[in-house]
């Protein structure tokens, strides 16, 4: 009886090793595919990981842009407000040389006609002179 009962334990043992034995070899199993999941999920972080870094810094590199074009647009306004500052004042310093020139060319006119006309009253005396010069020689009066 005690050699049955040794050998139905020992069967049971032995069926129960055997039955562990298999639920290792499959926990072992899945184990290994957890590793490689495990494995193949570290290997997508690393690169979702310098995906995101690299989105960032195209993110910040934009920003930095973005924000050194609006200071270039506000500089930029400014100095199109000067410009358009200085365009204002040269038109109206050139308006004022031009009414300066025009004020001149009359007066250049005006004086040029008074030579022209002082010429003809000098070349009018010198007709005189020279006829009040040769009436006395021909009546023979003597300048004084």
């Amino acid at each position: 009886v005690l050699r049955e009962q040794s050998s139905m334990r020992f069967e049971d043992i032995s069926s129960r090793y055997v039955a562990e034995t298999g639920e290792l070899a499959k926990l072992r199993k899945q184990d290994e595919i957890n590793q490689n999941q495990i494995s193949e999920l570290e290997t997508i972080r690393d690169d979702l990981q310098k995906r995101l870094e690299a989105k960032t810094q195209d993110r910040n590199l934009f920003v930095e842009n973005y924000l050194m074009s609006q200071e270039d647009y506000e500089v930029m306004k400014v100095r199109i407000e000067d410009v358009h500052r200085e365009v204002h004042s040269l038109k109206t310093t050139l308006r004022s040389t031009e009414e300066d020139l025009d004020h001149n060319r009359k007066i250049v006119e005006s004086q040029s006609r008074e030579i022209e006309n002082l010429g003809q009253f000098k070349r009018q005396l010198e007709d005189l002179h020279y006829g009040i010069e040769h009436h006395r020689n021909d009546s023979g009066i003597q300048a004084t």
